[in-house]
Parts: structure tokens; C-alpha cells; sequence
């Protein structure tokens, strides 16, 4: 109510200086669609044709593609681009494939999957400009609409309005379009309610008290504080989202609403409930005036900083990793921490590029590990009320599970992709409540905006890997010496298409059969080819992490051709017909060349010989016209019991 007062305070005095702006207020009383007027308020920075942060890469595609509108994942793994003009797609297809390319888009489907064209009606520079005006003409001005949002999977602007008001409120949505220069059909509306906020309200029952060592589970109490944790305020639960250094100041960041929204009061905040305070609000900043005279309150994000008291100790960097995770609609994870292997560390923050489809991993204090994939992006929400509303805008609706009491907890990525045992983890941002069958969270990006600079990833203290580099049959082979602390190595491979976790291990060497290479380059990638490919190594504890260790390159066999060498894999004392293999290549062009080598050398499409008695291998490297090289192997065993001439 106070701010409200404040606010309608600040219009009174512009509409005293402005008498455009006290016709335009004395108007709106009457008619059904109220204009916002922003003359003398501060606005949300946001003007049409602007391009969001978040949408950079949409419009870097758009200047080359103009008829594109975004692309986003698919539920069997294809990326997919909206183009609406046939000329486009081959341009669009090929800077899609260098954003894969450059990890831009960090999704083990889209590395994996195909680039699908999908045919779209408008560009994005449409629904862009449309959606910007539909903020301050429609979400802004309109009583009863509660979120907006580009849609790329839809191809076109959508707008949520609640159900208790949905006929007024469609009828003045539709009425205000054309003023507002939209075309009609670019819109779609979706009833659902607005956002709501997943607290739990106080007093509840008491927690079990603290653990000795390591806490039990999500809900309880901890020495030592990290993310995911129970986190109260003296009217809400919620959960601890992560441990951070604002500054010289250690702290922590959980959702803004779990103590009064967006306005600094030094509040207390307590760990697991009351009988504990563990720290006091530090940084909530007030909104903007935006829409209608500055009546509402605009923020980047859901999201406030408190500093933690004296003597209470912390893991920044670390996120509670319980027993086990739920998908979409399978219910809630676990909230029990794994014993084994209790935390996830943050080795990086991703404040960049976030699309449809791609998989995130969330903490909560009520439902636990869960995980889904974002729905949409860059929404704009509306709490609820009008005018005199909050607006959070430009956050991320996603499938994940979350229940009341998971407002705050750490919403992340696995390094390396969704690998489910990955140790090492990126930073997406915080949830902070449900709706229309989504939870939503805000992007670390926009929380920085809000709070300042914040320092979130673990430092390393274990030390450094320093590997080494072999081939075997055309397999890359790494090893390394034993690293003091350590329980076990993430291994990953990184090519052009960004890095994959590839293996999580408790040895000191790693074999990839997956990968076809040609030749180890040492400390540098192989010069004019670009197809190498990089493994590196970091040493994980508990609660420990290495810096990354050195690189080591090769070069991989560039063909997407396939072969198989024909002839025995067992032979026996008669050899007799069983002497010769011959190479048969599929999906290439011409070839140019073949290397044969190991048990018989040959320059030509077959080899022969008589195998020892020791067996052996056939190793084989083919190259056709376009310069793509394939290397491969085939296994020979003699067996002395084998009387059928050849297998």
C-alpha cells in the first residue's frame, strides 16, 4: 500500500506539470482500454526495435535470414528454424550450424540431432516490434492480462490473460491491437492465471535440528550452508539458492518475494526456520515506474542478496545434489542428499543464450531434483492486480516439477551437457514460481542486473591434472598421474560443436572408442584442418575441484562416409580361401586413396596374406575426393581348434 501511495503520489505531481498526461489519467477513468502514458516516468529501458539481450542471437540469424524468426528444440532433438521465405533457409541453416558450432547453443541434442526448416508466417522483426508495443499498450494497460511473450515455437505473440476476466479482457486485447498497429493475426491468447509464487506460509512445524556433519537432507539443518537448502523468512519458506560474494560481502541469493518484493527492510533470514538466523537482507532494490502514469513496478528479476552474520560458514560454489531426479510429469525427486556424492559445483555462470527445448536441472527445498526443458523464453509476467502491479520481466517458463516451498533454489545445466552424472555445473538462475503448468526462473543475467556483480563458482583447491596423450587403432587414449584428495576425474571432449562430458571416473587413463582420429597433435591443434578435436581433465572431491588441466589435440577423420572391411575374423590352421579382406565404402565420393597396414600393407581397395599363429590387426585409412579421412580397424584372431576353413 505504501508504495502505491508513493506511486500515486509521483503521478499526481507529473500530471500537475503535464496536463497531457492529467487528461490522459481523467480519461482512462472512463474508457475500457487505458493508454499508457509515459512522459515524465521512468520506463523500462525497452523501445521497439530494440533487440532484448536475450534475443541476440535471433537477430543476429535475422539480419542474414530476414524472413527467420528464431529456432528452438524440438521434443525428438531436431533444431528447428522458423524461416518463412524458401530463399532464407540455406543461409538460416547455415548460421544456425554456427552457433551450434561456436556452443552457442549448449544441448547434447543439438550437437547430435538435424537442422529441420520450419515454415513461418512472420519474421522475427515483426513479432519482435509487435510484442514491444503490446508491453506498454496492452500488458501495461489492460486489467486482467497477465504475461506476454514472443513465441518462436508458434510463430507469433502470445498473451495470457486470467480466466476470472478473460471475456473483458480478450475483447479489449483485440480493440487495442490495430491502434497499436499489430496485426491480429500474429496474436494468439492463453487463459491461465498469473504467476504464483512458491512459498510456503509460516508458522510450520519446527525442523529436525542440526546435523553433526552433513545434513540429511534439503529440509534440514546444515552446518555449513549451501544451495538448495531450507531457507525461512519470518513469513515464507523458501530455498537457499546459492552462496555469494557480492563484493567482500558473503551472502546469499534466493527469491525476492520470500520477504517483502522489491524493497530493502534488512530482514532477517533463517536456516532451517526461526531458531537459527543466519543472515540479513543486503540488496532488493525497488523497481521502476512502468505502464500506465508508473503505477506498476518493473524489475529484471525475482531476486534478492542477504549477507550472512558472523560465524556461519558457507560453500559457494556448491549445490546440494540429492539421491536421485524426476522428469516432467514424474512427480517430485528426492530431497535426501546423496551421500556419496552430495553436492554439484558451479565451475561457470551462463547469463548468455538459453532457447526453447534445451535441458535444465532444478534444486528445491519441497520437490527436490527435478529437471525438464525451458518452454519459453524471455515471457514477461504480471503478478497479479492492476494497475498498482509487479512485472517480472523478460523470465524463463520451463517443465520441470517445483511445488510450494522451491521458490529461490538453484536452477542449472550440467557441464559437458545432461549427462546425469556429471560433478560440474553452470549457473542458470533461480526459481521463483508456476505457471500455466511451468515453473519459471530468472536468469542469472537479469539477477546481476538487479543485485550487481555476484561471484557464485567454486574456487579450485585440488591440483591441476597434467595429461598426456596416445592413439590406439585410432582411439584417442589420455592419462594422467593420481591428483592427492582426489575421488574421481570428469573427462571431457570438446570439438567444434562445444565440450561433452564424456566419462566421470575414479582411473587415471581414458580410452574414447568414439572417436575416429587420425593423428595426436600434442599441446596444439593441427594446423589447416578443422576438424580436431580437444580432452581435458578436472580432479573432483566432495566438495572440492581442480582448475581445468592442460589440453591435448587431435585430429579426427574427417569423412562421414562409413566402412566396413569384409573378410574373416577367425581363422585356423587351413587358410585356404581365407586370406582375403577387402575394403567396402558407403556414402562417400570417389576415392582417392587407401592405406593398409598392421598384419598385411596394400595400397589397394583389398589386402591379402596368411595369418600367425598370434593373430593380429588390420588397420585401414581411406580418403576420397573431397579430402574427408576415415580410419578403421578390424581384429583377426587365429584359433588352432578352428577346422572350418574361416569365420
Amino acid at each position: 500500500m505504501c508504495r502505491w501511495i508513493e506511486r500515486v503520489k509521483r503521478a499526481a505531481a507529473l500530471a500537475a506539470l503535464q496536463s497531457s498526461v492529467a487528461v490522459a489519467f481523467s480519461a482512462g477513468c472512463q474508457e475500457d482500454i487505458l493508454r499508457p502514458v509515459s512522459r515524465g516516468v521512468q520506463t523500462t529501458g525497452r523501445v521497439v526495435g530494440q533487440v532484448r539481450q536475450e534475443e541476440a542471437a535471433f537477430a543476429e540469424l535475422a539480419a542474414q535470414a530476414p524472413s527467420s524468426a528464431g529456432f528452438y528444440l524440438d521434443s525428438i532433438g531436431s533444431l528447428v528454424v522458423v524461416v518463412g521465405d524458401v530463399a532464407d533457409e540455406e543461409r538460416a541453416r547455415d548460421v544456425v550450424k554456427g552457433f551450434v558450432d561456436a556452443g552457442r547453443i549448449r544441448d547434447p541434442r543439438a550437437r547430435e540431432g538435424a537442422i529441420r526448416i520450419k515454415r513461418g508466417q512472420y519474421s522475427f522483426v515483426e513479432l519482435a516490434n509487435w510484442r514491444d508495443a503490446a508491453f506498454d499498450g496492452i500488458l501495461m494497460s489492460i486489467g486482467g492480462v497477465v504475461s506476454l511473450d514472443l513465441s518462436e515455437r508458434l510463430n507469433r505473440v502470445t498473451i495470457g490473460v486470467a480466466p476470472r476476466t478473460a471475456a473483458a479482457a480478450r475483447a479489449q486485447v483485440y480493440a487495442a491491437l490495430p491502434r497499436l498497429g499489430i496485426d491480429s493475426a500474429a496474436v494468439v491468447i492463453n487463459e491461465h492465471e498469473a504467476i504464483r509464487f512458491l512459498v510456503v506460509k509460516k508458522p510450520m512445524d519446527r525442523s529436525p535440528a542440526h546435523a553433526a556433519l552433513l545434513p540429511y537432507g534439503l529440509d534440514y539443518g546444515a552446518d555449513t550452508l549451501f544451495g538448495g537448502l531450507r531457507a525461512d523468512t519470518d513469513t515464507w519458506t523458501c530455498s537457499l539458492g546459492v552462496i555469494a560474494d557480492r563484493g567482500s560481502v558473503r551472502g546469499l541469493v534466493t527469491a525476492a518475494h520470500c520477504d517483502d518484493m522489491w524493497r530493502m527492510n534488512q530482514h532477517a533470514i533463517y536456516q532451517p526456520d526461526n531458531s537459527h538466523q543466519v543472515g540479513s537482507e543486503h540488496t532488493d532494490p525497488e523497481g521502476w515506474g512502468c505502464g500506465f502514469l508508473g503505477l506498476d513496478e518493473c524489475r529484471n528479476s525475482d531476486a534478492s542478496f542477504y549477507s550472512l552474520s558472523s560465524g556461519i560458514l558457507s560453500y559457494r560454489g556448491l549445490i546440494g545434489r540429492t539421491q536421485n531426479s524426476a522428469g516432467p510429469n514424474s512427480g517430485n525427486g528426492s530431497i535426501l542428499l546423496d551421500q556419496n556424492r552430495p553436492y554439484f559445483i558451479i565451475t561457470s555462470v551462463d547469463d548468455e543464450d538459453a532457447y526453447s527445448g534445451q535441458t535444465v536441472q532444478k534444486i528445491g527445498r519441497t520437490s527436490g531434483w527435478t529437471w525438464g526443458h525451458i518452454e519459453n523464453t524471455c515471457v514477461d509476467h504480471r503478478h497479479d492486480g492492476w494497475p498498482d502491479s509487479e512485472i517480472t520481466q523478460c523470465a524463463y517458463d520451463a517443465d520441470y516439477t517445483s511445488a510450494d516451498g522451491d521458490s529461490g533454489g538453484p536452477v542449472f545445466a550440467m557441464e559437458g551437457d545432461g549427462y546425469t552424472q556429471a560433478d560440474l555445473v553452470r549457473l542458470l538462475g533461480i526459481t521463483f514460481g508456476h505457471v500455466d503448468n511451468n515453473s519459471v526462473f530468472s536468469k542469472w543475467g537479469r539477477i546481476e542486473t538487479d543485485l550487481g556483480t555476484l561471484t557464485v563458482t567454486r574456487e579450485p583447491t585440488l591440483s591441476t591434472p597434467s595429461i598426456s596423450g596416445d592413439i590406439s587403432f585410432y582411439s584417442p587414449v589420455i592419462s594422467w598421474s593420481t591428483v592427492s584428495g582426489t575421488t574421481r576425474y570428469n573427462v571431457f571432449r570438446e570439438g567444434p560443436s562445444g565440450p561433452e562430458l564424456v566419462s566421470t571416473t575414479t582411473s587415471t587413463s581414458f580410452s574414447d572408442g568414439n572417436s575416429n582420429v587420425l593423428e595426436y597433435t600434442g599441446s596444439s591443434p593441427a594446423s589447416g584442418w578443422n576438424n580436431n578435436i580437444q580432452y581435458y581433465v578436472y580432479a573432483v572431491s566432495g566438495t572440492e575441484v581442480s582448475a581445468k588441466s592442460n589440453v591435448v589435440w587431435y585430429r579426427r577423420a574427417s569423412g562421414t562416409f562409413s566402412v566396413d572391411i569384409s573378410g574373416p575374423s577367425v581363422v585356423g590352421p587351413n587358410n585356404y580361401n581365407c586370406s582375403v579382406w577387402v575394403a567396402q565404402v558407403t556414402g562417400a565420393s570417389t576415392i582417392t586413396s587407401y592405406e593398409w597396414s598392421g598384419l598385411f600393407t596394400s595400397q589397394d581397395y583389398y589386402v591379402e596374406g596368411t595369418v600367425p599363429q598370434t593373430g593380429g590387426s588390420l588397420q585401414l585409412l581411406v580418403q576420397d575426393s573431397q579430402g574427408r579421412q576415415g580410419g578403421y580397424i578390424k581384429q583377426i584372431t587365429y584359433d588352432p581348434n578352428n577346422q572350418n576353413e574361416c569365420q
